[in-house]
């Protein structure tokens, strides 16, 4: 039989014959449909379901951004899905743990799982009345209870969550993988990679983990042979993983209106900005957010990131179509109460996933290593979300190895002092401000359980509603750079950003 699967589709189009082109028996998703593009907020949650009813999923598994976009519109999904919808370590009605389904004579227990780092990053309001359990504890306790209770040929694992790294609980594919027996297949996701791993668990066992990758760029299939007369279960199938260029969608599903609506203009942009300049200093991108959280909130000081890594915007009219590839994701604004201490220490932790640490002038200015085309290319190592810089304060980082810090605060940006004891107000999106990417946890040594008492307002409207508001105030937006911030030594830097620019972008020009 031939498994295919799909995750992070993030309201991508959908190949409602791929079953059928490509022979499929079963067809499975990891999650992540309901938030990313613009067309999910256009078309709704009901849509998305019907879509893919009429692609002929069999399995579908809940995504952490499945569950940000709060639990009515989830619930709407999952109650639209013609399919069952697993996952065992949420308690939400509609969701089961896990499925044994029936295909040429064998007996499959299929077990779903997201990640347990959701009750980190995502604000309380958004999935109160849900608990979230530990994903290693609680695919070691389902495939106790599966092995026990259900007669199978195969057991698969169906896991929002990616290989490892990230936030506690987070990425814990390959540690279940290594340490919880009983799983022959693990597909999973969310951390957007492409990939196929064979994993030797405690009892010896090979499991095969295989990542289709996001946004139906690629799928993940595996061919599964059952092995004639032979009498070991462990061996009784041959599995053969690939992974492939997603085929194109066959259904047109830009109607009028929504192309009409994507089209709105918002207003005039007299300059191209370009979120590339966001990796090597300060950018009218990044500014571009610093200006609307500041204006927002009445924050002393920003914090903001790149999201999409290479987006441009040109001269002209902007729309409502730019303003979703400035903001792919809804994440709320939330103003805190942080010390200068505990701003100092967020920069600190930003950098160091932004920055080598050079010791010759010829070293990488970024963190970089080869893991683009299969290793014959520098990519950035970690995720561009995590990069934060601040506006309100005037800083250097110092990208030389052996400095006592990497980041020094020289002062506010109105020249008064910068005080390590002071408490400022400060603009930052929910998703780190609850504690994603670790900064201000890892980083600024903030309890977890904490956090919510530093919030001091939550802005009614989504971040992207602000930025599309803010923009809205301008009959023509003029991008400008604050330059508040540098890497040093210059002599060092300069060169070195320019080079890492040419490796990072070259390919794409």
């Amino acid at each position: 039989m031939r498994w295919l699967h799909t995750s992070d589709i993030h309201g991508s189009a959908m190949n409602i014959n791929i079953k059928r082109e490509l022979d499929v028996d079963i067809l499975s998703d990891g999650g992540d449909n309901l938030q990313g593009s613009p067309w999910v907020d256009y078309a709704g949650a009901q849509v998305i379901a019907e879509k893919m009813n009429e692609s002929g999923y069999d399995i579908g598994v809940v995504g952490n951004h499945d569950i940000e976009v709060g639990l009515n519109q989830m619930r709407e999904w999952v109650n639209g899905c013609a399919f069952p919808v697993l996952t065992a370590n949420i308690k939400v009605n509609g969701v089961k743990p896990y499925i044994v389904i029936e295909r040429e004579g064998v007996r499959i227990a299929v077990l779903g799982l997201v990640t347990s780092a959701i009750s980190q990053w995502i604000s309380e309001d958004l999935w109160r009345g849900v608990s979230v359990e530990e994903i290693a504890s609680c695919a070691k306790k389902w495939v106790a209870i599966i092995k026990e209770q259900e007669q199978t040929d195969l057991v698969v694992g169906i896991f929002h969550s990616g290989w490892e790294g990230g936030m506690r609980g987070e990425n814990e594919t390959r540690f279940i993988a290594e340490e919880v027996c009983g799983f022959d297949i693990i597909f999973y996701g969310h951390d957007h990679h492409s990939a196929i791993h064979w994993v030797n668990n405690k009892e010896d066992k090979k499991v095969l983990c295989i990542a289709p990758g996001s946004h139906c760029t690629m799928a993940a299939i595996v061919d599964i042979q059952k092995r004639d007369n032979c009498d070991d279960a462990a061996n009784a199938f041959e599995l053969t993983p690939q992974l492939i260029e997603y085929p194109t969608a066959k259904f047109q599903e830009w109607d009028s209106d929504y192309q009409c609506w994507l089209n709105t203009p918002i207003c005039k942009l007299a300059q191209d900005i370009d979120e590339r300049d966001s990796f090597f200093g300060p950018s009218s991108f990044i500014n571009l957010f610093h200006q609307m959280q500041l204006y927002f909130t009445n924050a002393e000081i920003s914090f903001a990131s790149p999201v999409n890594y290479d987006s441009l915007l040109t001269a002209g009219y902007l729309t409502m179509q730019d303003v979703y590839t400035l903001y792919r994701y809804n994440t709320q604004l939330y103003t805190m109460m942080l010390t200068g201490r505990e701003i100092l220490g967020i920069l600190e932790k930003s950098y160091s996933l932004w920055c080598n640490r050079m010791n010759t002038p010829d070293d990488d200015a970024l963190f970089m290593d080869y893991i683009l085309d299969d290793g014959k290319r520098k990519g950035l190592i970690n995720i561009s979300l995590n990069m934060l810089s601040a506006e309100g304060i005037e800083y250097e980082v110092n990208l030389m190895n052996g400095a006592d810090s990497p980041v020094k605060i020289l002062r506010m940006s109105d020249g008064t002092p910068f005080l390590l004891d002071k408490t400022y107000k400060v603009a930052i999106n929910s998703y780190h401000g609850s504690g994603g990417g670790g900064l201000l946890t890892d980083g600024a040594g903030i309890m977890h359980e904490e956090l919510r008492s530093r919030i001091a307002a939550v802005n009614a409207s989504s971040s992207r509603q602000c930025l599309i508001d803010f923009l809205k105030s301008y009959e023509e937006y003029t991008p400008y750079s604050k330059k508040n911030w540098r890497f040093i030594p210059v002599e060092w830097a300069d060169k070195a950003l320019q080079r890492d620019r040419e490796t990072l972008f070259t390919i794409h020009c």
